[in-house]
């Protein structure tokens, strides 16, 4: 994967709500339709259990996020979903239809974005991949747009092995909705972008999901996942750990602040969850880390540690993944 690299803004052109509605006219399936249905997935590789059991819908015009930590079963997962490989046992649907076995009818309504650039052929230059993947569906965006996706007018006649990494990864997305696709699959779609390539990018993707698209993502950008999905399961060891919209899994965990109370052999676990506004701890390094449904809790532990001047800041999703993942490097990723 290239690395972190300044782009060029990537200004936003999309699938207008016309085009949107006329792609689902043509298609003809129900807008009600579940768009992807995965049943107690398993994959195997001998002894070794990639995938032990994810079970997960996905609904119509809604962005769902797929995260978790390196060696998970993401990229498996993905995989399977994708048709790419062959589930050991459980059932996989796009669209109401088999990844594999109707493949040819459901990929004409999917656009993928794989992990990896290597797909773009690199002696070709831009116009000539845009055509290209323009052949391969009925009715595409015109060149034009494509390239106002990923900002690369007036590079159309540069080859692909002289894009940056981070043109390229905008290419390569582009590329995915080139065929106005119902649903999109994006692995790490800003995986080595900078931060105004990144809001670029989901600029064009929230547009996408405003024109009626469908979109199924893998990022391991905790503040991506807060700020624009709909919903998110977090996999670990293969499994479900947690699944449902972001703000839904903070509000029932009570994590609405997070207090940093410096760890000290007085002050015990069990101290602090007999306040009354503490509502769960964690020992990380030399610090309680405190979470609360309520501003609240400042006061009290103010009071029972005697510090004048405590860190108290807004919990975030990440704060969650990591209380639910550990923080400790895994063997092997």
């Amino acid at each position: 994967m290239d690395g972190l690299e300044h782009d060029a803004a990537l200004p936003l052109r999309c699938p207008t709500q016309t085009c949107a509605a006329a792609r689902f006219s043509q298609q003809g399936n129900s807008l009600d339709q579940t768009v992807i249905r995965v049943e107690n997935l398993k994959k195997t590789y001998g002894s070794v259990t990639a995938v032990a059991d994810v079970s997960l819908r996905v609904e119509p015009g809604t962005v769902f996020g797929l995260v978790g930590p390196n060696g998970a079963g993401k990229s498996t997962t993905i995989e399977c979903i994708e048709g790419l490989r062959e589930p050991t046992s459980g059932r996989i649907e796009l669209l109401g239809q088999s990844p594999r076995s109707q493949r040819r009818a459901v990929f004409s309504q999917v656009g993928v974005l794989l992990q990896e650039n290597e797909l773009l052929p690199r002696r070709l230059r831009v116009h000539e991949i845009i055509e290209l993947f323009r052949s391969f569906y009925p009715n595409p965006l015109d060149k034009a747009e494509v390239l106002a996706n990923c900002g690369l007018e007036g590079q159309e006649r540069v080859r692909a092995s002289r894009l940056s990494g981070g043109q390229r990864r905008r290419l390569a997305l582009a590329l995915a909705l080139i065929g106005r696709p119902r649903l999109v699959i994006l692995d790490e779609p800003t995986s080595g972008l900078d931060p105004q390539a990144r809001y670029n990018v989901w600029r064009l993707l929230l547009a996408y999901r405003e024109a009626g698209g469908t979109i199924f993502v893998s990022t391991h950008y905790m503040d991506e996942a807060e700020e624009y999905c709909d919903e998110l399961c977090l996999l670990d060891y293969g499994e479900v750990q947690i699944q449902g919209s972001p703000k839904r899994l903070m509000r029932e965990r009570s994590m609405r602040v997070l207090v940093k109370v410096p760890a000290r052999p007085e002050l015990t676990g069990e101290r602090l969850q007999a306040l009354e506004t503490v509502r769960q701890i964690e020992h990380v390094d030399d610090a309680w880390h405190v979470y609360s449904d309520t501003d609240r809790v400042y006061g009290e532990l103010k009071a029972l540690t005697g510090e004048d001047i405590l860190e108290m800041r807004p919990a975030r999703l990440e704060d969650l993944y990591l209380m639910t993942t550990g923080r400790s490097y895994r063997p092997g990723t």
